[in-house]
């Protein structure tokens, strides 16, 4: 009788699993594991002035399961749409500033996300990073 409940029960937590499998991805809490993904292309545009240009490096984290990096990778042409558009307001000066470039990390990580809950309604992105940017 005992074995033939505890069957059912790991039947009904795999069931759980797999259900929160194919809904949500879950934080990684008890390894604090992060995992990271760089854009492969650098993204170039226009400074608001129009007279120079930006190139910027771009990179995010994720305590979540990697479900979330392959979901950026999947969306990955609409989520460069809006770090380009988030570039292309930046002026000279704000590229200078570490708080604008601070607030422009947040803003990346918050447009990620955007495009990730229009899909699947959770982000999952902690972080963006700027790991190399010119301008000329």
């Amino acid at each position: 009788m005992r074995t033939i409940w505890l069957c059912m029960m790991l039947a009904m937590l795999g069931n759980t699993a797999v259900q929160a499998q194919e809904t949500q991805p879950t934080k990684l809490a008890q390894s604090f594991k992060v995992t990271y993904y760089e854009f492969p292309d650098h993204f170039t545009t226009n400074l608001r002035s129009g007279n120079k240009l930006i190139q910027a490096t771009i990179a995010i984290d994720t305590e979540y399961e990697e479900a979330v990096i392959w979901r950026v990778i999947k969306h990955r042409l609409a989520i460069a749409n809006e770090i380009v558009l988030l570039l292309s307001n930046m002026t000279e000066t704000d590229v200078r500033n570490p708080a604008a470039k601070a607030k422009l990390q947040e803003d990346i990580r918050d447009a990620v996300n955007a495009v990730l809950q229009s899909k699947y309604q959770f982000g999952g992105v902690d972080h963006a990073y700027i790991t190399s940017m010119v301008v000329q």
